[in-house]
């Protein structure tokens, strides 16, 4: 058979060849667990509730470990956006919060930096004398604020947010 044509003629496969498709280590029998490891895992199972209230569970490390990369990705997007402000010769008066239309992202890169943000969408942009201001929340549980200016990025306080 050739890719993506119809098979060219039927035949029979022979025994042999039909034994290398066959799928050995699936048909094997599988051994139960040695005592060590059902002791470890009844006690896993038992301690687990307790030690993720405390935040060092399985459970604790996962939603930290996911908070981190949402706030990493958003700090990532930003940056992002920033270099595509930064290539132009001025600072556009207006950037739709949706569609960064203004930025020349096409639509599917609109959206993948977007999708870093709570909303999908920026909070706000405003073109300064000097440079531009554009504010964002991470879609983090927190919904972190940060603010990007022609420095860079930055993390800001609830306060600092417009």
């Amino acid at each position: 058979m050739g890719y993506g044509k119809p098979p060219e003629q039927r035949m029979k496969m022979d025994p042999g060849t039909r034994g290398t498709f066959a799928q050995g280590p699936l048909n094997q029998e599988v051994k139960p667990d040695g005592w060590l490891k059902t002791m470890e895992l009844k006690l896993t199972n038992i301690l687990d509730l307790p030690l993720t209230v405390l935040g060092i569970g399985k459970a604790g490390w996962a939603v930290g470990a996911t908070e981190s990369a949402r706030r990493t990705a958003a700090m990532k997007a930003l940056q992002l956006i920033h270099t595509s402000i930064e290539g132009y010769p001025d600072y556009p008066d207006f950037v739709d919060p949706y569609t960064l239309e203004e930025l020349a992202f096409r639509p599917e890169d609109a959206l993948r930096v977007l999708k870093n943000f709570d909303g999908c969408c920026i909070e706000k942009y405003d073109r300064l004398s000097n440079g531009f201001v554009m504010y964002a929340r991470a879609r983090d549980k927190a919904r972190s604020p940060y603010k990007l200016t022609n420095n860079g990025v930055q993390v800001i306080t609830e306060d600092e947010m417009p």
